[in-house]
């Protein structure tokens, strides 16, 4: 005798229990400035390290394969700014994939190429 599978998620939507997306709060280019040069260093997929920015970015100009990260609660009243290397080729990404809500923004240049507001910063 075979066994019934049922199929429970056939009609769910994830989309009838997300609102759209927001930002309650105002981010500037001094927000997301990194006031250490401690970062963190990706060697592979489950390996990191601490690591030093032995150059110099305050012009805006990063090592190789190093960005800028931060780490900003969904509520924007806690900012945690540092680097990050190791971890992709690109020049930006932006998530909110956590358990959590927080937003996770890591960029190759330093300043903001748009204006990540939706509302007053609290």
């Amino acid at each position: 005798m075979a066994k019934k599978i049922y199929d429970y998620f056939s009609s769910f939507d994830i989309a009838d229990l997300l609102d759209g997306f927001s930002v309650p709060f105002t981010l500037s280019e001094a927000d997301l400035a990194a006031k250490t040069s401690l970062g963190l260093d990706m060697v592979d997929a489950v390996i990191s390290r601490p690591m030093e920015i032995t150059a110099s970015s305050e012009d805006g100009v990063l090592p190789e394969n190093t960005l800028y990260l931060s780490l900003v609660s969904k509520t924007g009243q806690w900012i945690v700014n540092s680097y990050i290397r190791g971890f992709a080729d690109l020049s930006g990404f932006a998530g909110s994939y956590s358990c959590t809500g927080d937003l996770i923004l890591s960029k190759k240049i330093k300043v903001i190429c748009w204006p990540l507001s939706t509302g007053s910063k609290k």
